[in-house]
């Protein structure tokens, strides 16, 4: 989920995605020789779409390549082990909709996502290459 606006841009498809989460997590202890603690994790993504549609009758059919970045952040209290990282994703497509009228659809979407993330330590390199396929049901309103 997340702020989705296709644009038509003559034959192609222009789909913009932005989304973020958090979350929080506290604990309060009765005792009071523990201290408390709280951690937060944090995620923003933003990614392009570049498709090329092609309609036949009232099925558009529609090909091409998502791309974008993760950011991703896990604080826990005031410490050291924080993390952040980055995730580039790159993610070919193929899609087809139905219209049941001018301003009404639905349809089929396939994924499948490339995530490739790195971290540089002291003494290693850490590279995390991660792949998904991401099946979708879309309903479409068009206003």
């Amino acid at each position: 989920m997340g702020i989705y606006v296709p644009i038509n841009a003559g034959s192609l498809l222009i789909e913009p995605l932005i989304m973020y989460s958090s979350s929080s997590t506290e604990v309060d202890y009765d005792d009071y020789s523990i201290d408390d603690s709280e951690y937060t994790e944090s995620d923003l993504t933003l990614l392009i779409g570049i498709l090329k549609p092609t309609v036949r009758g009232k099925i558009r059919s529609y090909f091409g390549i998502r791309f974008g970045k993760q950011w991703h952040e896990e604080d826990y209290d005031d410490n050291d082990d924080d993390v952040e990282d980055e995730t580039l994703i790159i993610a070919p497509t193929i899609g087809a909709e139905y219209y049941i009228s001018d301003n009404f659809s639905f349809g089929g979407e396939g994924m499948y996502t490339m995530v490739t993330y790195e971290e540089d330590e002291e003494n290693s390199t850490t590279t995390l290459k991660q792949s998904v396929l991401i099946p979708r049901f879309i309903v479409r309103f068009y206003f």
